[in-house]
């Protein structure tokens, strides 16, 4: 079955995307940015600037059990996911099975790796420019995804079933 053009199950399963990622956190970190979980100190998704996508594999192989999805389904998917959500060509996906807690630190707290319009680390003069409005318009918090979801167009999904 193909995820992402099965508009039902596909907008279902981003549904359910959005409600375990709303309050994860954006993190820029030099040549990558992560999605975090800063007070469990978990990571979920790290995309590098040359478009390579590295999974939790323990987070994302327990979400999509619940839908009895194959591993080359669910990654196609979730590259769609991160590709509309973060616009950024993901040009590989692989899943990584370690743990990121012994230099968590150094992810959250490097200054030397933050980026500015003069510092993009490899990546496009628009993605760092829509994180850092996205940033200035949150005040300077750390940016949770819900922020990202609520502009992004996967989630102008209607509430009523696709006909089709």
């Amino acid at each position: 079955m193909d995820l992402i053009t099965n508009l039902n199950l596909r907008n279902f399963v981003f549904k359910r995307l959005r409600l375990e990622f709303k309050d994860k956190v954006f993190h820029p970190c030099g040549h990558d940015f992560w999605i975090l979980d800063l007070e469990k100190r978990e990571w979920y998704i790290k995309v590098s600037n040359e478009g390579v996508l590295h999974y939790n594999r323990k987070f994302f192989e327990n979400f999509f059990f619940l839908f009895y999805f194959q591993r080359q389904s669910y990654e196609k998917l979730l590259r769609f996911w991160v590709e509309n959500i973060f616009e950024v060509k993901i040009n590989s996906i692989s899943r990584r099975n370690y743990d990121f807690e012994f230099f968590f630190d150094s992810i959250v707290n490097n200054s030397s790796k933050k980026w500015s319009l003069n510092n993009r680390f490899g990546f496009s003069y628009g993605h760092i420019r829509k994180f850092l409005t996205l940033e200035e318009e949150n005040l300077g918090e750390k940016l949770k995804l819900n922020v990202f979801f609520e502009k992004s167009e996967v989630y102008n999904i209607p509430n009523q079933v696709d006909r089709n």
